[in-house]
């Protein structure tokens, strides 16, 4: 039983689907208002957010894309993002999920303004839980 507890796959397997997701759906709503990413001018903030135990991905915006990008477009990132992890490819995924962020933003209208500043801050966080 010791071992079964101490390998994460087996603890995700006894966990179940519905509980990771649950758990990882609250834990980036609050990192998402811990780091007040609702705190910019235009209401543009995004977050993506990693679970590396559960090795899922949750992507949260603010309502200034909400208006712009349609709901169920960031899920082809977030399962992107999420498969590297369960390859064992995390940093290009990571670094392609960022990146076609930045696309899909851009096609969707949310642009830089010439008066814009870097409202928040870009570094990763990293939180143990």
């Amino acid at each position: 039983m010791l071992a079964v507890l101490a390998t994460p796959s087996w603890r995700r397997l006894l966990v179940g689907r519905e509980t990771l997701e649950r758990r990882v759906r609250a834990r980036a709503a609050q990192a998402f208002l811990d780091e007040e990413l609702f705190a910019t001018r235009e209401r543009t903030g995004v977050l993506l957010f990693v679970a590396l135990f559960e090795r899922r991905v949750e992507i949260l915006c603010d309502d200034g894309v909400r208006k712009l990008v349609p709901e169920g477009t960031w899920q082809g990132i977030a399962d992107e993002l999420a498969r590297g992890l369960r390859t064992h490819q995390a940093g290009p995924a990571l670094v392609a999920a960022v990146e076609r962020c930045g696309i899909l933003l851009e096609a969707h209208g949310v642009e830089r303004r010439p008066d814009d500043a870097d409202e928040l801050s870009d570094r990763p966080r990293i939180l143990d839980e």
